[in-house]
């Protein structure tokens, strides 16, 4: 029941338009007490507002550091892609300069075609690539067509 009227004053404020109660215990004069309770609620009170001026700082400087963050990033990526360009214009001229020259084409002219012999030739062996087993059987064929 008392969470639910928490609930209802807080909604309340918000649909009114109205600004919200602070939370947390009211804040007491930098008159009221004992000049040692004074002391020591204003140091608290230097204490706390530095802290959050600290906060505050951190958070610019963390923004600042993440906006450099990006930019190294980006300069980065563009000096890799940079280097991946001179790196293949390089190649490119290692190859412009180490090519082999393009040979000269010799026309060569048509071989011609061998004669074809017959068996019925004796010198016909000779004139093959495989003469030799050829030969004593041309021979003998020779001998035996021969008339006498």
């Amino acid at each position: 029941m008392r969470k639910l009227k928490n609930i209802v004053r807080l909604f309340s404020h918000i649909l009114l338009d109205m600004e919200a109660p602070k939370r947390g215990r009211p804040r007491k004069s930098s008159d009221e007490g004992t000049e040692k309770q004074i002391k020591r609620r204003e140091y608290m009170r230097k204490y706390v507002k530095e802290i959050k001026q600290g906060v505050v700082q951190l958070e610019k400087d963390e923004e600042d550091c993440l906006k450099e963050l990006e930019k190294i990033r980006k300069d980065k990526k563009k000096l890799i892609d940079d280097l991946d360009k001179a790196n293949s214009q390089a190649g490119g001229i290692l190859k412009e300069a180490v090519a082999v020259p393009k040979k000269t084409v010799r026309i060569v002219p048509p071989k011609p075609k061998p004669k074809s012999y017959s068996d019925d030739d004796w010198f016909s062996p000779f004139l093959r690539k495989d003469a030799g087993v050829q030969l004593t059987s041309v021979a003998k064929r020779a001998v035996a067509q021969r008339k006498y």
